[in-house]
Order: C-alpha cells, then sequence, then structure tokens
C-alpha cells in the first residue's frame, strides 16, 4: 500500500513538473510584437540615456519598420541573416550545371528538364538577391532615421554595440566559411 501511494505521488509531481515547464514556454511565447517593440525600445532608451522626446521618436521608428526589418537584439535576427547567406551561397553551389556534351547524346526532353531547373534556380536566386537588397535599403533608411534621432555621438556608440553584438552572435552562430 505504501508502495502504491508513493508511486502515486510521485507521478503527480512529475506531471506538475512537465505542466508548469509548459506554462513557461507559453508565457514567453505570448509575447505579442507591440510588446517585444516597447522592449526593444526601453532597452534603447535605457543604454543611450535618451530623452523623453527621442523616446518618442525612436518608438514611432521601431514600429514604423518592425514589420519591414527583423529587429536586432532579437534571437531571430542573427539566423535570418545567417539564412539569407546560406541559401545564396546553397544557390550557387547546387545550380545545375549543364554538360553540353552529354546533353548531345541524350534526348530532347531530358535536356529540357536540366535547362528548366536551372532556369529555375536562377530566378530563386534572383528572387532572394532581390529580397537582400530591399532589406538593406530598408536598413540604411532606417540606420538614417536613427541617426538623426539618436545624434553622432550616441549612434556611434550604438553601431559600436551592433558590432560587438554580431561578434558574440558569430561565435555563437559560426557561418561554415569553408563551403
Amino acid at each position: 500500500m505504501k508502495k502504491m501511494v508513493l508511486a502515486l505521488v510521485a507521478v503527480i509531481s512529475m506531471s506538475t513538473a512537465v505542466m508548469a515547464q509548459n506554462e513557461e514556454k507559453k508565457v514567453f511565447r505570448s509575447i505579442d510584437k507591440k510588446e517585444m517593440i516597447q522592449h526593444h525600445t526601453d532597452a534603447m532608451v535605457k543604454r543611450y540615456q535618451l530623452s523623453e522626446k527621442q523616446a518618442k521618436l525612436l518608438l514611432e521608428l521601431n514600429k514604423k519598420y518592425a514589420d519591414k526589418l527583423p529587429m536586432k537584439g532579437m534571437p531571430h535576427y542573427r539566423l535570418h541573416v545567417q539564412g539569407l547567406r546560406q541559401m545564396l551561397r546553397d544557390s550557387i553551389v547546387n545550380m545545375p550545371r549543364p554538360d553540353f556534351d552529354k546533353m548531345k547524346k541524350i534526348a530532347q526532353p531530358n535536356r529540357d528538364k536540366v535547362m528548366e531547373k536551372r532556369q529555375k534556380m536562377m530566378g530563386k536566386r534572383q528572387e532572394m538577391i532581390e529580397k537582400h537588397q530591399k532589406m538593406m535599403e530598408t536598413k540604411q533608411a532606417y540606420e538614417e532615421e536613427l541617426k538623426s534621432i539618436l545624434g553622432a555621438d550616441k549612434y556611434e556608440q550604438y553601431q559600436q554595440d551592433i558590432k560587438e553584438h554580431m561578434k558574440r552572435a558569430d561565435r555563437k552562430y559560426p557561418i561554415n566559411k569553408s563551403e
């Protein structure tokens, strides 16, 4: 009887622990975009000691670019940039190269399939390049507006912080440059 009671207590305590962990994950995931923007703005206001006017302008700027740019300092930003680089690299490496000598020997439909696949890969690569260029232009516009809000000296400090953040991210998520 004691063994059954102890086993029952053990099962209940383990299930409670599992449910508590699930609740913690839900709390983390329940943070919405507005809260994330506010948190990002508050962190910058505190870090760079901004005035109320600057804080208000920064919040408006962050809201304006929230859907256009991944927010720096968020965990997915580095992975997003790393993913774009890797996709560009993969599209170049994995692009089928036509072997014209071999193509002369095979039937016309096979050659058409290879050329069609190559054109499709070229289209995807071009699409990724255009997406990256658009993101970089948007980032540059954000940076220019941010510079006007922060001022030259605080913007310089901001750039140094971003460089240090990227160095830490490179150590945490290294990109294999041998490929």
